[in-house]
């Protein structure tokens, strides 16, 4: 029969207790923008990206990455809609200035979206 060491299963709980479950709420996903956008003051060529995003329910920090190289980061709120969305869709509002501005994020498969400031 396994016996537990004690030492380590206290040890293993600190860990998990310090971590505050944030690494559990790291996820990433591909996108594709498909025009120009700014991401928090940021130019968004057209292209595809990793997104990383990191829950500290409801907010969330987002990370955007083109390769290995960070070309942004910003800062939004995880919401629950009515429905799953069939498809990964970036939604943009265009501004006075002429520019679009990424306000939202869909995933496929599911009812939560990232909507930014």
């Amino acid at each position: 029969m396994f016996q537990l060491n004690q030492g380590v299963l206290k040890t293993f709980l600190l860990v998990l207790l310090l971590a505050g479950g944030s690494v559990l709420a790291k996820e990433s996903r591909k996108i594709q923008i498909p025009r120009t956008m700014s991401l928090n003051g940021v130019e968004l060529q057209p292209g595809s990206y990793r997104l990383i995003w990191e829950t500290n329910s409801p907010e969330v920090s987002v990370t955007l990455l083109s390769g290995a190289k960070i070309v942004a980061r910003g800062a939004g709120t995880i919401v629950e809609r009515n429905q799953a969305y069939n498809t990964d869709t970036v939604v943009s509002k265009m501004l006075p200035t002429g520019t679009e501005k990424l306000t939202e994020i869909r995933f496929r498969g599911r009812n939560q979206v990232i909507v930014f400031n």
